[in-house]
């Protein structure tokens, strides 16, 4: 075919850079329908064939998400984290290569460029422009609520729609359908943290407490608590306390992603002090002590619902609350304390991991639960049944690795508040400390 070496010749300046395919289109977030090949549609117009990155080469499977051209173009790069650094740092070069770095002109990036990725360089550049941002305030708003509907296309029902993600998912076992693609959320999530460090916490109050017709959209909630999680990044929580209370219940949400978010920000918000996060403290602990997997209601067939399907997910959901609940500090000594109980059950747990349990013991150490790690301690070993016949549920006998964990994690974070205690005893009295008078922790 006559002049097809031209389809492989760069198209200007802007068809060399990395983040733009040959002919200079940007290259967005995209994948591509796993229903196009098969069911009577040739294979030539079916997308079969391999995509494979341009950076580092590697094959990008069909319903993968990738950086690609709307066009057609046959360029694609992988969200790889090496390659997608390069393709957002090459955006960030075209910026500053045209001084478009100013804020009138990075609003009008914000408001007019396709590409996704120099709107991202664009907020990048604002965050480091400080206050002079705030006239940008406007423009961050409407990237944090606009509705991005990646489910349709102007070719949808065709073997000619390129863009579908309704067969693309978060993990690879296909349990986690997306709601948007990884470069949307990291650019709606970035906006809503300019905003909070600019001080512009309005729309992300309107959206917490559902006084924007955006707020019934999760991934819109999700960004505006994650935004939040700046203020505590900066050292400015206490301008967040307000929304301690509505965070805590955020904690519940149907929406698994919520919840994580909502976890991360209250233990991003804890450093401020413990007056910020009070207001959250009972939904901090009624989260740790929420259970997995509940029976439901009579007329669904009282089948068991589970709350969670994301097992990392949860994970990180609950050392976030753990952590959150050390933050909050010791309580009054005639009071009993609620966090103690499911600190002490999670530090003492057969099935607990390695990480958690270190940090529930941390977090009874901050709460000052000095009784509780003593007892875990010398902690026994719990004997349980040998009848492989017995009914379930049935206590189950803890090894001996696990009994030494939780005498260790407890008798570590004893030895080093005894620790701090004779450090300040010897500042108070003007001595100098000495590694001999203080002891020595492994």
């Amino acid at each position: 075919m006559p002049q097809m070496h031209d389809a492989l010749a760069p198209a200007g300046t802007a068809g060399t850079q990395i983040h733009r395919c040959l002919k200079g289109h940007p290259l967005n977030p995209m994948s591509l329908a796993a229903w196009q090949e098969g069911a009577g549609i040739p294979v030539s117009q079916s997308y079969a064939h391999v995509r494979k990155c341009k950076i580092c080469k590697l094959e990008i499977p069909r319903n993968w998400v990738r950086l690609g051209c709307s066009k057609g173009c046959l360029e694609s790069i992988c969200y790889h984290l090496n390659c997608s650094a390069k393709a957002l740092d090459a955006a960030k070069k075209e910026l500053q290569r045209i001084n478009r770095c100013t804020p009138a002109t990075l609003e009008a990036v914000l408001l007019e460029e396709e590409s996704l990725l120099l709107k991202e360089a664009a907020i990048d550049f604002l965050r480091e422009l400080g206050n002079p941002a705030r006239a940008c305030a406007p423009a961050l708003e409407k990237i944090l609520l606009q509705e991005v509907n990646h489910m349709k296309d102007h070719l949808y029902g065709s073997p000619q729609s390129r863009n579908s993600i309704r067969h693309t998912f978060l993990a690879n076992d296909g349990t986690h359908p997306l709601q948007e693609y990884q470069g949307m959320r990291a650019l709606r999530v970035k906006a809503a943290s300019t905003l909070a460090s600019l001080g512009e916490l309005r729309v992300l109050e309107d959206v917490l407490f559902g006084e924007d017709p955006a707020s019934g959209r999760s991934e819109v909630i999700e960004a505006s608590i994650l935004g939040l999680a700046e203020l505590g990044v900066q050292k400015r929580g206490t301008e967040a306390a307000h929304l301690a209370e509505r965070l805590g219940q955020a904690l519940f949400d149907e929406c698994e992603t919520i919840r994580i978010a909502a976890a991360h920000t209250l233990r991003a918000l804890g450093p401020a002090g413990p007056m910020v996060l009070e207001p959250a403290m009972q939904c901090l602990v009624e989260a740790l002590q929420d259970q997995n997997k509940v029976t439901g209601p009579e007329k669904f067939g009282g089948m068991p619902i589970r709350h969670w399907r994301d097992a990392e997910g949860r994970r990180l959901f609950e050392l976030d609350v753990v952590a959150a609940l050390g933050y909050l500090g010791r309580s009054a000594p005639d009071a009993a304390d609620p966090r103690t109980e499911p600190l002490a059950a999670r530090l003492a747990g057969t099935r607990t991991s390695h990480t958690m349990r270190w940090a529930a013991a941390d977090a009874l150490k901050q709460s000052g639960a000095l009784d509780e790690l003593r007892k875990a301690s010398d902690h026994p070993q719990l004997s349980g049944t040998t009848d492989l016949l017995a009914n379930h549920p049935k206590p189950q006998p803890q090894s001996a690795a696990v009994v030494e964990e939780i005498r260790r994690a407890a008798a570590l974070t004893l030895d080093s508040t005894v620790v701090k205690k004779k450090v300040c005893r010897a500042s108070i009295w003007g001595g100098p400390v000495k590694e001999k008078a203080v002891g020595h922790v492994n």
